[in-house]
């Protein structure tokens, strides 16, 4: 484990010590790093960063649900996806992420449970590279960290409207093969 630098101990000492601006000193600092970290951790709901909610089309902060998903083959897995909706969308549709949870688990697909509530997905965006592998991906995939794997990001719309943002994760010795087709 890497040790904090004594920089970064005093930074906690004055933020433990409740001085607002060590809070944007760390923010500052290690900005990339906490946005990876807390988008992986948050228990099912995010807030948009810019990127997301440029893709989205909502306002930076919007609040989002988000689905984080290994896939399996023969239970092998397969790919790692993270799914953002608009919470806003979802609650016009009468739908909360707990009955999104249930659903999908039911399901087992996202399109399928949002065509139940009238959001039928015709199209999409997406772009494909490459990208090593963090720990977290890397673990759900059953690769070594820093292992090359492809990264399929992707915004899904129902009648031009955005309504998914996702980022799937694969390993990069699978055969990709993408077919769009519209409507769903």
């Amino acid at each position: 484990m890497v040790q904090p630098s004594d920089s970064d101990r005093l930074l906690i000492d004055r933020i433990r010590g409740g001085e607002a601006e060590a809070w944007n000193e760390l923010i500052a600092r290690y900005e990339g790093r906490l946005l990876g970290y807390v988008v992986r951790r948050a228990p099912n709901r995010a807030a948009a960063e810019d990127v997301i909610a440029e893709k989205l089309g909502v306002k930076p902060g919007e609040p989002l649900a988000m689905i984080e998903r290994v896939r399996t083959d023969n239970e092998v897995p397969v790919a790692v996806t993270i799914d953002y909706l608009p919470l806003s969308l979802l609650k016009s549709r009468g739908l909360s992420l707990q009955n999104l949870e249930a659903a999908l688990k039911e399901q087992g697909s996202l399109y399928l449970c949002l065509r139940a509530v009238g959001l039928t997905i015709d199209g999409a965006i997406a772009d494909i590279r490459s990208v090593v592998a963090d720990r977290d991906v890397a673990s759900a995939l059953q690769l070594k960290p820093n292992t090359p794997v492809l990264m399929l990001c992707q915004t899904d719309y129902a009648a031009d409207v955005p309504v998914i943002y996702s980022k799937q994760y694969q390993p990069s010795d699978v055969t990709v093969q993408v077919w769009r087709k519209g409507p769903g």
